[in-house]
């Protein structure tokens, strides 16, 4: 999602890569509407305020997943012993 100036909002899976521009099927949407711009802003200030650097160790990457993925250690081929 990209913000310019409060009057739209770009959102997809684009990348800034020519890539992504010429080879890739990528999508991305240029909304102008108002109320939603709005609600982008919101959610993504609230996404913000409430985000954390993450523990990018293997036991940090497993804690975070552990919940939510049985198979996570094999999934991003993780060491559950490394510290």
């Amino acid at each position: 999602m990209v913000f310019a100036d409060r009057a739209r909002a770009t959102i997809g899976s684009i990348n800034l890569a020519p890539g992504s521009f010429d080879s890739r099927r990528e999508l991305a949407i240029e909304v102008r509407d108002q109320d939603v711009i709005d609600r982008l802003h919101t959610i993504a200030h609230h996404d913000w305020e409430n985000s954390r650097p993450p523990e990018l160790t293997d036991a940090g990457l497993l804690a975070e997943q552990q919940g939510s993925d049985t198979n996570v250690s094999e999934d991003l081929a993780l060491n559950p012993d490394s510290k």
